[in-house]
């Protein structure tokens, strides 16, 4: 099988950690070969969240620059910041919070 990568990125406390784990036991139930690597430094105080999930026949748990399948981010700065380890043309899922002074026409003063 070919090897699948997903970087997967955000804030601490948007759930990245859990989210992998979710699809590496999904895989795993599969029979998918799965390895995995996750930076969580500042998590705790709202920093930088990056987990790197391999699918597939992967010999590091790592995914280099270029090479991620998917990148999946729950904040759009993350989502920019870990850009550079998608394929070329490769899909990408930011998931903004919506600005709340564009809702339901609300304006800052």
């Amino acid at each position: 099988m070919k090897t699948i990568n997903y970087v997967l990125s955000g804030l601490g406390g948007q759930g990245i950690l859990f989210m992998t784990k979710v699809f590496a036991a999904a895989a795993l139930e599969k029979g998918y070969n799965v390895l995995g690597a996750e930076t969580h430094g500042m998590a705790q105080r709202g920093g930088s969240v990056v987990s790197h999930l391999r699918v597939g026949e992967a010999r590091s748990s790592l995914v280099r620059a270029g090479a991620a399948d998917f990148l999946i981010s729950m904040d759009e700065s993350e989502a920019y910041r870990y850009l550079p380890y998608l394929k070329k043309a490769g899909p990408y899922l930011p998931m903004p919070l919506p600005n709340p002074f564009r809702i339901n026409g609300w304006r800052p003063i």
